[in-house]
């Protein structure tokens, strides 16, 4: 199996950057060739009918943005959503991908959400949150794409989207991110001022419960589809 990573960040975690933790997440649960292309940097991108899946990662960047980076990383989605090539994206890389659906992306009304979260929905899972963005909720173009919601929080109902037809899965939180990955970025959103010293409490005191593997099974599952 032939995967792409595109990397679509240059921040470098204690674990390394963005495509690195994605490579090291889907090297968790399948087998495969792995080669990532750095759209950050030189706008390098996969060419579809090459791969049998092309994971998007995160990004600082907002994915409302109407410039030419987002503008033509939606295109070069759109094309792929019409090719036989699956799609996962995570966080800024889900973003993207409701774009090129159709939906829309805003800053969200109720601030950050970061930390260790539970997700309700088709399957409980927990996850590692770190967005301010969130994807707007649309019937009409859920509907008209066969879109299943895989689950949702009081301050985030689009946690993640995948069609009737397994064709993409996405994540608006980070299963790549481990809790040490996460509470180094709380830290430094507290440092900024994004934060408060007690909404960054509550993320270190979510950090020590038990985290949830079903999101790696719920990935496990859709590359397995291939």
């Amino acid at each position: 199996m032939k995967i792409a990573i595109v990397l679509l960040d240059n921040y470098i975690t204690s674990n390394g950057d963005f495509g690195e933790l994605g490579k090291e997440l889907l090297e968790r649960v399948i087998d495969g060739e792995f080669i990532i292309f750095d759209y950050f940097n030189d706008r390098s991108f996969p060419d579809e009918s090459l791969f049998d899946l092309i994971y998007l990662t995160g990004s600082r960047n907002d994915a409302f943005l109407q410039d030419s980076f987002t503008n033509e990383l939606v295109f070069k989605v759109e094309r792929v959503l019409k090719s036989d090539c699956k799609l996962l994206g995570v966080c800024y890389g889900h973003q993207i991908i409701c774009r090129a659906i159709g939906l829309k992306v805003i800053r969200n009304p109720l601030g950050w959400e970061m930390g260790l979260t539970k997700i309700k929905g088709e399957i409980e899972f927990s996850i590692n949150e770190m967005h301010r963005d969130i994807v707007e909720f649309d019937e009409l173009i859920l509907q008209k794409n066969r879109l299943t919601i895989i689950g949702s929080t009081k301050i985030c109902q689009i946690q993640g989207l995948r069609d009737d037809n397994f064709k993409f899965l996405t994540f608006q939180g980070h299963p790549e991110f481990n809790n040490d990955i996460t509470l180094e970025m709380v830290q430094s959103h507290l440092n900024k001022g994004d934060i408060d010293e007690e909404f960054a409490k509550d993320c270190n005191n979510r950090s020590n419960c038990n985290s949830s593997s079903n999101v790696e099974r719920i990935i496990a599952q859709f590359i397995k589809s291939l």
